[in-house]
């Protein structure tokens, strides 16, 4: 529990040796899906404008879009930059990109009308640098811009999901 714990205090500090250490030893994938209903529920929260009754949608639409992310991110990664020393595993996708999504946690203060655009403008540019550092290191050493436009599409369509709600 402490190693779990001093990992998501790097991941908040966007520790570019983190994945790395995350991705060469596995955290259980039942903590690292914990991480994101935990982020997912802080979206729902933070997000239902007062309205509770909104919570539960909204937390289920952030977990989707979250997965559709990850398998965005999969896809595009196997497919459009393969890494023929390296196999990408799904599992390591999702457990890399449940601690990138961690500081979504912070979207629970949204609530607060006074603070709610700058609690989710800075928690999504935070998840949007986490999730550049994972696709950098799932592409292994392939350019930074590369990883940067994966991502950025990625988010885009992960917004798109939210958006729906």
């Amino acid at each position: 529990m402490i190693k779990l714990a001093n990992r998501i205090l790097r991941v908040f500090q966007l520790d570019l040796t983190v994945y790395s250490e995350i991705q060469n030893n596995h955290p259980t994938l039942v903590q690292a899906l914990l991480l994101v209903i935990l982020s997912s529920l802080s979206t729902g929260m933070g997000n239902a404008e007062g309205y509770t009754e909104k919570i539960p949608l909204i937390t289920l639409t952030a977990f989707i879009a979250w997965w559709a992310l990850v398998l965005f991110i999969y896809f595009v990664t196997k497919k459009f930059y393969p890494n023929p020393d390296k196999k990408i595993e799904l599992k390591s996708i999702v457990i890399l990109m449940s601690f990138a999504f961690f500081p979504g946690i912070f979207k629970l203060l949204a609530f607060l009308p006074a603070f709610s655009f700058i609690v989710l403008f800075g928690t999504s540019v935070w998840i949007i640098g986490g999730t550049v550092i994972v696709v950098q290191q799932i592409m292994q050493g392939q350019n930074w811009p590369r990883a940067i436009m994966v991502s950025a599409l990625g988010w885009v369509f992960y917004q798109w999901i939210l958006f729906q709600v």
